[in-house]
């Protein structure tokens, strides 16, 4: 069920739309895709606020997952790309570059324990 503005037949400028599979959308939509700021809640509770381009996550946003887990930051396609920080839900966090959702380029890791990992990161792999 779709609540909001139409033009020329599509969902345009602010709206919700209610899912069968319990997801909520809240938001900016363009042409009949969220487009601009809005936020998307799943039914187990994790959602997704900030920029959407075409129908994806992409520009800054914040994810937080039904584990706990949040990150913040930079999104590209519907990927975390660009600069941008999670913090897990056992307590670790990493700060710094990422690549389709992989830390990619500079960035500091603290594990659960305080150690701390600052350097280059490859494909999610600490280059010491």
């Amino acid at each position: 069920v779709y609540e909001g503005n139409f033009v020329s037949g599509k969902r345009d400028g602010n709206g919700t739309m209610y899912y069968t599979d319990g997801a909520v959308y809240t938001g900016s939509w363009k042409d009949g895709s969220y487009h601009g700021k809005g936020k998307i809640t799943w039914s187990d509770g994790s959602y997704y606020e900030g920029d959407f381009v075409g129908g994806s996550r992409h520009g800054q946003g914040t994810y937080s997952y039904t584990s706990g887990s949040i990150y913040t930051g930079a999104w590209e396609n519907g990927n975390r790309t660009g600069y941008g920080k999670m913090d897990w839900s056992d307590g670790s966090s990493y700060e710094g570059y990422w690549q389709n959702n992989k830390r990619h380029g500079y960035g500091t890791y603290v594990n659960k324990y305080g150690t701390v990992f600052q350097g280059d990161w490859l494909n999610d792999v600490f280059q010491s």
